[in-house]
């Protein structure tokens, strides 16, 4: 048993589950987009592919890698993690903590220029594979981000419900 603990709290066991779970988390996000935008297809009448989806989400994630590795550089260079992402140091109250249950602190966290970037993708995406007008289109984008914005504070969400109910 105290080896068991010793393997499973060993620092290259957290780091390799870490990385596991950090790369299924992410395809599982690029599926759930690709649906999110297929559904959104589906509503336009067109006959758009979900793989043609899935490959739009793909593309149009380019900005958020350029954002990551820019904030691995900035790790690199200044020895210091990111702490407020976003426009999220707005709001900070400089208790973790505390933000993390912040609603509006969860939300500016997901707002930068790199997703205006990946926004603008999505819509010439959209207007690609679905042939649909650019009001369907506009329409589509904001309604995909309002959704993917709803399941990003899903966690803000439920520390909120959990912390009020006890």
């Amino acid at each position: 048993v105290e080896q068991s603990l010793e393997t499973f709290t060993s620092p290259l066991f957290i780091g390799a589950t870490g990385i596991v779970l950090g790369i299924l988390g992410l395809i599982l996000t690029w599926l759930f987009r690709g649906g999110v935008l297929f559904f959104i297809g589906y509503l336009f009448g067109t006959d758009s592919r979900y793989l043609q989806m899935v490959t739009l989400v793909l593309w149009s994630w380019l900005p958020f890698a350029l954002r990551d590795l820019l904030n691995a550089a900035y790790v690199v260079v200044s020895g210091e993690m990111v702490v407020n992402r976003g426009l999220s140091f707005l709001v900070a109250s400089g208790d973790q903590l505390q933000d993390a249950g912040n609603l509006l602190y969860g939300f500016l966290s997901l707002v930068d220029p790199f997703l205006g970037w990946h926004l603008v993708l999505v819509a010439i995406g959209l207007a690609v594979v679905t042939r649909a007008t650019t009001l369907k289109v506009t329409i589509g984008t904001i309604a995909y981000w309002l959704l993917t914005v709803v399941v990003g504070l899903a966690p803000s969400l439920l520390g909120m419900l959990t912390s009020s109910a006890f």
